[in-house]
């Protein structure tokens, strides 16, 4: 209006984005046949549809549907993320950076133990270091001692985190989909 470009003195065109990080990532992958893993402190994995997932099944899978651009729908699970990682991070001693604790991780890449990474004790421990090792011990597997044995539980155990809600999507939407995008 008139008004508006005496106030700031220029005619410009406001253009809105998908107000929300998740959204945004999403937008940014639409792609059919693909899942997308918008994957921070916390994973939104899901896809975009044009029309909702909305049944009994879907419900007691705890997906949801949010609203998305165009009149589409993210159809996605919160999951657990990369807080376990940073959690790690924070309560070693030295200062490792993401990447050598990556590389850690894979040097222990045959490292057995697993755990369930949406389990409510992984949410805020006090340690995520014990949290780790007492679910280890509690399901009567290798207890994790190392930094590099702890990355390499908690990254193997968020792919297989990952690869299952994949799965659930798939059944729950009847599709087979060809790309993961992150």
């Amino acid at each position: 209006s008139e008004d508006m470009q005496k106030v700031i003195g220029a005619d410009i065109e406001v253009v809105v984005p998908a107000t929300h990080d998740t959204g945004s990532a999403y937008m940014a992958a639409i792609e059919d046949n693909s899942v997308i893993l918008s994957s921070g402190t916390w994973s939104l994995l899901g896809i975009e549809t044009k029309t909702p997932y909305v049944s009994e099944k879907t419900r007691r899978a705890n997906f949801t549907n949010e609203g998305g651009y165009d009149y589409r729908y993210r159809f996605l699970k919160n999951i657990m993320g990369l807080w376990m990682i940073q959690s790690l991070r924070r309560e070693l001693e030295e200062t490792l950076s993401f990447n050598e604790l990556c590389q850690m991780a894979k040097a222990n890449q045959n490292f057995p133990s697993r755990v369930d990474v949406n389990d409510c004790c992984f949410l805020s421990p006090d340690s995520m270091i014990k949290a780790i090792q007492d679910y280890c011990q509690n399901s009567n597997q290798p207890i994790p001692k190392t930094a590099g044995e702890l990355a390499n539980v908690i990254y193997q155990s968020l792919a297989i985190s990952y690869a299952a809600t994949i799965e659930e999507i798939e059944m729950l939407t009847r599709k087979k989909y060809e790309a993961i995008y992150i």
